[in-house]
């Protein structure tokens, strides 16, 4: 289990907190949520992506209109001696992220997505990669991109003994929803 002051904060980060401070990090700034049912503003949030990097990116004419802190498992299974990754699950985001597609829903909507991009953490030993999600055309309409950044944890150890056996390893990140 994950015990680090910046895993506890973004664990106990909720969608009805307008504003929350990052601890120094990766982005080291003021994030802003919207929740789903009403909130906050997020039209003058900036994704903090790092620079020099192409992988990720916001698309051309969108913006922020979610930003949120989500917990999670990243689920493995061994096979050849090493952990394979099965799949995620992620709470406190608008909604859950689960298998190779993501699904974030609000009350009234929902959009499915299908990755498009991955970048290593800067701990690619210990946390997750970075994401962006691309929504899937009829998969409803809450948002056209989603990103994954500022992951921390996630990842299995190096290696596994016993074929077939499974492992959940917890991780959080911070979510960010483009229309």
């Amino acid at each position: 289990m994950l015990s680090s002051p910046l895993f506890n904060l973004l664990v106990t980060f909720t969608l009805a907190i307008c504003t929350i401070t990052a601890p120094a990090g990766p982005s080291n700034l003021v994030y802003a949520a919207r929740a789903v049912q009403g909130g906050c503003s997020t039209s003058n949030l900036s994704v903090p992506l790092p620079n020099g990097q192409t992988t990720l990116s916001v698309p051309t004419g969108q913006q922020t209109i979610y930003a949120t802190t989500g917990r999670g498992i990243q689920n493995y299974t061994c096979t050849d001696g090493a952990w394979v990754s099965v799949g995620a699950l992620a709470k406190n985001t608008p909604n859950a992220t689960s298998g190779v597609s993501a699904e974030f829903a609000s009350a009234t909507d929902h959009t499915v997505f299908s990755k498009m991009g991955s970048l290593n953490a800067s701990d690619a030993i210990t946390d997750v990669p970075w994401l962006e999600l691309t929504a899937i055309a009829g998969q409803g309409t809450l948002a056209k991109t989603a990103l994954r950044l500022d992951t921390v944890g996630g990842q299995p150890p190096a290696s596994c003994a016993t074929e077939g056996a499974q492992l959940s390893v917890q991780y959080a990140a911070n979510y960010f929803l483009m229309a």
